[in-house]
């Protein structure tokens, strides 16, 4: 699929979004570990190349729980750790503690994404959960 094709079909996906949903720019995208990892290998820059893909303003974010994962997963994941220090972070709703990555996203988008907040998610059971709620994108 070429690039125009691409951008027109994001941009009418979020215009459903603003006319359903209220989701306006600028957009907050949340990323899980392995979105910012898989971002790192294969050398996006997710602070450039979203933006172009989204045509608008995009902050990217990551809970305490998504870095906390991140530092406790090792040497693998040590550049990931240090590009999720550079986003936005945005507090849990799960409560109190550190849990894992999941469950504090899960709890994040809640059951109608009241935040509305955007979604990038690489793990497919999380992914999965996320669109099960309708105003998440």
């Amino acid at each position: 699929m070429g690039k125009h094709k691409r951008y027109k079909r994001v941009r009418k996906h979020l215009e459903y979004y603003k006319l359903n949903f209220g989701l306006t720019p600028p957009y907050k995208l949340v990323v899980d570990g392995n979105f910012i990892q898989q971002a790192l290998k294969y050398k996006v820059h997710i602070k450039e190349q979203i933006p172009k893909l989204f045509q608008s303003v995009v902050v990217p974010c990551v809970t305490k729980c998504t870095v906390s994962k991140l530092r406790r997963a090792g040497s693998a994941y040590s550049g990931a750790a240090i590009i999720a220090k550079r986003f936005e972070r945005i507090p849990c709703q799960h409560g109190k503690g550190v849990q894992k990555e999941d469950v504090c996203l899960e709890a994040l988008v809640g059951q109608s994404n009241a935040s509305k907040l955007c979604y990038g998610a690489q793990t497919v059971s999380l992914r999965n959960k996320i669109r099960r709620v309708p105003a998440a994108p």
